[in-house]
């Protein structure tokens, strides 16, 4: 079997380079001091390359709406650093109990897969929100001790975070400019909902280990200039950016039949003591929708702040019609 799956690695690395559609992530070089590693990803040399999102739900091509991930991949000469960011509304509800050497993919969770050029085996790592760390060689099983690499986690109050440093000591090599190596990073969220336990960068559709979908890291002998960060950012997170413009553009033409109603009851209700905090909260939200419909191409930062800021909209705002109706007729 391990001759199998070896023999399978050798054909998918051949053929990988020239995979139409794939997704690929420039890895930069790092000019700045290496990130101090605590987790919070605060320091600038994090800012000076792209960062990605858009993680999908395994089983297919559908985003991850409520929870997303956000990661970010450089290098210097001895090392391979990783930053990655998890949105958690439920912070006090995370499962992260685990030590080094434990089966992190238990509960939350970060899994790296790594298959390095002219490697025989991919190479497979695991955080937790602690920062305990696991690892094994393909899916062949786990070494009893962690290898010698380094992560530090943080645990904010609506995201968890981990920096990462993997010696290419560890991965068996070191690349060049232009290198490509398979990989990728997928997520164990075990604080709901249901429809979003197992998400992944690349689209796969039967678990972590489907090398046949894995993205590519492409690597940078240079760091980007602003304007080429900005643009390769940009080029990332497009095909998500749609997908949320899309949810907002919806929204906005649902609640524009209605619009009269709803405005009139939102006036109605600011002048009610008791419906005042809910005509106010739909109000803002009616203003900041408006605003991001207004332009041509809003921020992703900005979708995604007013989706997560305002979920459930269509049926807030259908309950509080109901609610104004039913106070008019006391009234």
């Amino acid at each position: 079997m391990k001759g199998k799956i070896t023999f399978l690695m050798i054909l998918l690395l051949a053929f990988s380079i020239f995979a139409d559609g794939r997704r690929e992530y420039p890895c930069y070089l790092l000019e700045e001091d290496s990130p101090i590693l605590d987790g919070k990803i605060e320091e600038d040399v994090w800012n000076s390359i792209p960062e990605a999102t858009g993680f999908y739900i395994l089983g297919g091509e559908k985003f991850a709406l409520e929870k997303q991930t956000y990661f970010a991949i450089g290098w210097r000469k001895d090392a391979i650093y990783i930053a990655i960011k998890c949105e958690e509304k439920d912070i006090s509800r995370i499962s992260a109990k685990l030590k080094d050497g434990e089966d992190l993919y238990r509960e939350d969770s970060i899994e790296i897969f790594l298959f390095p050029e002219n490697a025989s085996s991919y190479l497979h790592f695991a955080v937790n929100p602690l920062g305990s760390r696991w690892n094994q060689i393909d899916a062949s099983g786990q070494p009893g001790t962690p290898w010698d690499w380094q992560a530090k986690a943080f645990i904010g109050k609506d995201f968890w975070s981990a920096e990462i440093r993997i010696p290419f000591t560890v991965l068996g090599r070191q690349p060049k400019e232009g290198e490509q190596w398979l990989f990728n990073i997928g997520r164990n969220i075990f604080t709901g909902p249901a429809s979003e336990h197992f998400t992944c960068w690349p689209p796969l559709k039967s678990g972590f280990h489907e090398l046949q979908n894995f993205a590519l890291l492409t690597f940078k002998e240079k760091s980007p200039s602003k304007q080429e960060k900005e643009e390769v950012e940009h080029n990332l997170n497009l095909q998500f950016r749609k997908f949320l413009q899309g949810i907002v553009g919806e929204l906005g033409e649902e609640l524009g039949k209605n619009s009269s109603e709803y405005k009139s009851a939102i006036a109605y209700g600011l002048s009610k003591e008791k419906l005042k905090d809910e005509a106010s909260y739909l109000k803002e939200a009616w203003d900041r929708l408006d605003q991001l419909l207004k332009e041509k191409e809003p921020s992703l930062f900005a979708i995604r702040q007013f989706l997560i800021s305002y979920p459930d909209l269509r049926s807030r705002f259908k309950e509080f019609h109901y609610k104004v109706l039913m106070e008019k007729l006391f009234d």
